[in-house]
């Protein structure tokens, strides 16, 4: 089993403090009491990490055995991705529940004054922009997730099939979480730049480009030449400008476009019914 199978069967160092160090029955209750936080966002990153940990279980239990040791190459590369992800989105529990908190915590503040009622306004704001931006970071964690757990259903052990069936539902029911948590606080965030998602350099408009078109992980949606490229389907967040195109000066370019925040997270939520489709459709399919 060697060095690799070690490093992931240690047990991890304790952190003081917080929901994720509670034993299971104590963080259920503590959802189910009558308070706001934990609440949605602390469940969804607890299914996300179970997910990821799943993942790295099935990655395991494919991993330094005789019948399967023509696997070992792939299982090395696939299991550190789950097992840092399972860290990570662990914390996100606790993360999510503070970042509910502040927000809760700056509704108290006092509003008597103009003065008050500007810190009051501008904490509540600050709150929910945290309380967007975790859910979003989780949802984009997970989207790193899937070519891993597609790459491992390929070829993991099938004894283990119903593990990584629960880990792709409860991965895709972490990104749904993620979704109603960004959209039910992005619409009292009154910050509209805020609210928009960019990545990589900035193009101001759709222009009149032959051979434009939108990507996504290979995917592709043409605009017609000569016309405007239309709004991207959601979830396609950048242009690519062929070597046929007058402006690409015979190279072939790739520019970001801005992109809602709400398309962004809509993107990611449609990626994950997808992804996890696909695991299990990969599975039935080995095992019939």
């Amino acid at each position: 089993m060697g060095l690799l199978c070690h490093r992931y069967l240690v047990q991890a160092g304790e952190v003081d403090g917080g929901l994720v160090t509670k034993p299971l029955g104590a963080f259920v209750r503590a959802v189910g009491g009558r308070s706001a936080a934990p609440g949605g966002g602390s469940v969804s990153a607890a299914a996300a990490a179970l997910g990821a940990a799943l993942g790295c279980m099935v990655g395991l239990m494919s991993y330094g055995k005789r019948q399967f040791e023509d696997l070992d190459p792939i299982m090395r590369k696939l299991i550190p991705p789950f097992h840092q992800a399972m860290d990570e989105l662990v914390a996100m529990v606790d993360t999510d529940s503070h970042a509910f908190s502040s927000y809760m915590e700056a509704m108290k503040l006092p509003k008597s004054t103009p003065e008050e009622r500007e810190r009051r306004m501008v904490a509540m704001q600050q709150g929910l922009k945290t309380a967007v931006r975790v859910p979003c970071a989780l949802a984009e964690k997970v989207s790193g997730l899937w070519p891993s757990l597609k790459e491992l259903a390929r070829h993991c052990n099938l004894a283990c099939k119903s593990d990584i069936q629960v880990g792709a539902k409860m991965l895709e029911a972490a990104v749904f979480g993620a979704y109603f948590n960004v959209m039910i606080n992005l619409k009292d965030i009154t910050d509209e730049k805020f609210k928009l998602a960019v990545s990589g350099g900035h193009v101001c408009a759709p222009a009149l480009v032959a051979g434009m078109r939108w990507d996504r992980d290979g995917d592709e949606a043409a605009g017609m030449p000569g016309h405007p490229l239309p709004l991207p389907p959601v979830g396609y967040m950048r242009w690519t400008v062929d070597s046929s195109s007058d402006l690409s000066s015979g190279k072939r370019c790739t520019f970001s476009l801005p992109m809602q925040m709400s398309q962004k997270v809509s993107g990611l939520l449609e990626e994950a019914k997808q992804g996890s489709a696909l695991v299990l459709a990969l599975l039935e399919k080995r095992a019939t």
